[in-house]
């Protein structure tokens, strides 16, 4: 570049914005009626953006939809933010009067965002 002509520079962004489940496992009482599962991101974002959070019986089945849990899909919207953010939905939890083991269900997060993963 001869002197006095400017030069371009390119910023590149480096930060991927992701989100996922801030935890690996939950665990509640029969008897709280909901359990709390959260999604997170990783970086600030300029767009606003929807995950779902589905509750879903395992196969085989362990803790039965209608009986143990009532299944779902619920989407959470992320807003625009320069920080990280937690954004939460709650999950019915069914109290039942029979002693047994332990039951598990799944909690599947996805997006359709793109940009998002």
């Amino acid at each position: 570049v001869p002197a006095g002509q400017p030069a371009t520079v390119t910023i590149i962004d480096d930060d991927e914005l992701t989100v996922s489940l801030t935890q690996f496992e939950y665990q509640v009482n029969e008897n709280a009626g909901h359990v709390e599962v959260c999604a997170e991101t990783n970086v600030g974002h300029t767009q606003n953006f929807i995950v779902t959070i589905s509750a879903e019986e395992l196969t085989p089945v362990d803790a039965a939809d209608g009986e143990d849990f009532i299944s779902a899909s619920i989407e959470v919207e992320f807003p625009e933010s320069n920080d990280a953010q937690v954004q939460c939905a709650n999950f019915t939890i069914i109290d039942d009067d029979i002693a047994e083991s332990e039951e598990l269900f799944d909690v599947i997060l996805t997006t359709q965002s793109p940009g998002v993963d």
